[in-house]
């Protein structure tokens, strides 16, 4: 059996693809992986239409709340490229987005609608990206930030 998977040609895509084809390989004998490695814009191109049979996108947080991930498999997310739909889990997602509860009880059901995306395989995360930033103890004012390059702005010699 052949499957053929979808990434953008950039080295980090082309890196994922190529771990993924050889875990495949090796554990589930019989399947042949054959990668296709194009242009991001190609690459969504193709999997809005539908046209892959399995593929690896990257995605970083656009704020920071567990929503933006979990709002990425609901049936309305443009980046919902694999379809994925449970009415269970929109229900969940509905409650989280109308903001109606206790800080824990929000908490709670992001848990459980990740519970669920999990199991049902909505999609899958295989890493999460990380950034080391090293700062001489000569500068201040250097703020690394989640969501987006270290800001430099206010940095300063001692």
């Amino acid at each position: 059996m052949n499957i053929e998977l979808l990434t953008s040609d950039d080295d980090v895509s082309k890196s994922v693809g190529e771990y993924i084809q050889s875990a495949i390989q090796q554990n589930l004998k019989g399947i042949t992986v054959s990668l296709k490695t194009v242009p991001l814009n190609n690459e969504i191109a193709a999997m809005e239409k539908g046209s892959f049979e399995l593929a690896s996108m990257g995605w970083t947080s656009d704020f920071k709340d567990p929503l933006d991930f979990l709002n990425k498999a609901s049936i309305t997310n443009a980046i919902n490229f694999g379809r994925f739909h449970s009415a269970a889990y929109e229900k969940l997602i509905k409650i989280i987005t109308d903001d109606k509860q206790s800080e824990s009880a929000r908490y709670t059901t992001m848990q459980a609608a990740a519970k669920m995306l999990a199991k049902n395989q909505g999609f899958t995360p295989l890493y999460q990206s990380t950034k080391a930033t090293l700062i001489s103890s000569k500068v201040a004012g250097v703020q690394p930030t989640l969501l987006r390059d270290t800001l430099y702005r206010y940095a300063y010699w001692k």
